[in-house]
C-alpha cells in the first residue's frame, strides 16, 4: 500500500509521517519512510538544487527528474516486495506549488507527473489542511519557498483544497491546527481502513 502525506510547509507532515512509520512499524508491518525531494541516493543532489532555486519552470523539471528517478529506484521496488510505503509528499505538491503557486500550466505538470510516475499512484494520500500563517510561524528553516510570502501560501493551500475536492476518493482531508495527538489517531483511523479496503480487494 501506498501512503503520501500532503502539506504545506509548517503542517506537520513530516512529523506525521514519521509517527505513522513508527506505528506501523511496530504493529509489525513492513514499512517504507521516504520523501520527496531526495528520497533516492542517486537526487540528494537535486534536493539541494530544488531547495535553492527559484525558476518555477526548472524546478518542475527537476522534480519530474526526482520522481522518476524515486519511483524506479525506491518506490515501485518496495511495492511489489509487499511493503508498505509512506512518502512526505508526492505528485500532489508538484501540482499544488507548481500550478497553484507559480502558476504553471496545470496540464503541462499533469502529463509530466503521470510519465515520472510510471504508473503508481496512492492508495491513499492525508492532506494537513492549516491556515498559512500559522503554518509559516512553525518553520525554523527557511528555503527558497518560504521567501514567497503569504499570498504564495495562500495559492498553493487553494490549489492543495481544490485537489481534494476533485479526488476525495484518495484525499482525506485533516484539519492541521489541533494537537499532533489527535491528528496521529485520526491519520491512523484513515490508514487502518485503507489496509482493511486493500485486503479485501486482494482477497477477491
Amino acid at each position: 500500500m501506498f501512503v503520501t502525506i500532503e502539506g504545506i510547509d509548517g503542517s506537520g507532515k513530516t512529523t506525521l509521517a514519521q509517527k505513522l512509520y513508527q506505528w506501523l512499524s511496530a504493529e509489525g508491518y513492513d514499512v517504507l519512510l521516504t520523501r520527496e525531494p531526495g528520497g533516492a541516493p542517486a537526487t540528494q543532489i537535486l534536493r539541494q538544487l530544488i531547495l535553492s532555486n527559484n525558476d518555477p519552470l526548472v524546478n518542475a523539471f527537476l522534480f519530474f527528474a526526482d520522481r522518476a528517478e524515486h519511483v524506479s529506484k525506491v518506490i515501485l521496488p518496495a511495492l511489489e516486495s509487499g511493503k508498505i510505503v509512506i512518502c512526505d509528499r508526492f505528485f500532489d505538491s508538484t501540482i499544488a506549488y507548481g500550478g497553484y503557486g507559480f502558476g504553471l500550466p496545470l496540464d503541462f505538470l499533469t502529463l509530466n507527473n503521470e510519465i515520472s510516475c510510471r504508473g503508481v499512484r496512492p492508495d491513499i494520500t492525508i492532506l494537513l489542511d492549516i491556515e498559512p500563517s500559522l503554518a509559516l510561524s512553525r518553520v525554523s528553516e527557511k528555503t527558497v519557498f518560504e521567501s514567497m510570502g503569504m499570498s504564495f501560501y495562500e495559492r498553493v493551500r487553494k490549489g492543495y483544497l481544490e485537489l481534494a475536492k476533485k479526488e476525495a476518493d484518495r484525499i482525506v482531508l485533516l484539519d492541521a491546527a489541533r494537537p499532533p495527538s489527535e491528528i496521529l489517531n485520526e491519520a491512523k483511523s484513515i490508514v487502518n481502513r485503507a489496509l482493511r479496503e486493500k485486503l479485501r480487494y486482494n482477497l477477491r
